[in-house]
């Protein structure tokens, strides 16, 4: 399974990615649709700089949503049919599995890929097929222990 690191604090922060080398996250995040901008800029400054530094919220925001065996939803304002992306936690790593507009009518189906995604993840890892890219914009974010990167 091949995932791409967008960051790494205290916390790495993976996205799933495709046999030809895409990220469907990333490329959903990049161009939401109309209207959503704002929220597309503020799951990438999450992912980017507050879940490398401070780990999943488990429940303690209102944008962090448990979906069940695992796995959560991230969103901008939990009132708003807007972006949400599913990931859930490994140890220190935190693997985010899909994005996906609320409101679309698939979100049993997302749900279900997010699972999915879960399963291959850990089977891979487990049989010593997890194959971790670099993003070339991914920032090293200094935590504990952690000098800063300049």
């Amino acid at each position: 399974m091949k995932l791409l690191r967008v960051a790494r604090g205290r916390w790495e922060v993976l996205v799933a990615m495709e046999t030809e080398g895409r990220s469907p996250i990333l490329d959903f995040l990049a161009d939401p649709g109309p209207g959503l901008r704002k929220t597309s800029d503020f799951f990438n400054l999450f992912l980017r700089v507050y879940l490398p530094l401070e780990g999943p919220p488990m429940g303690h925001l209102p944008s962090w949503k448990p979906l069940g065996e695992g796995i959560f939803e991230l969103r901008q304002r939990p009132e708003a049919s807007a972006l949400r992306v599913a990931l859930f936690n490994d140890g220190d790593r935190i693997v985010c599995t899909n994005a996906f507009a609320q409101g679309s009518g698939r979100e049993s189906v997302n749900v279900r890929l997010a699972q999915l995604s879960k399963d291959r993840y850990f089977e891979a890892k487990s049989a010593r097929h997890l194959e971790i890219l670099e993003d070339a914009g991914s920032p090293e974010v200094p935590g504990p222990g952690k000098e800063s990167v300049r």
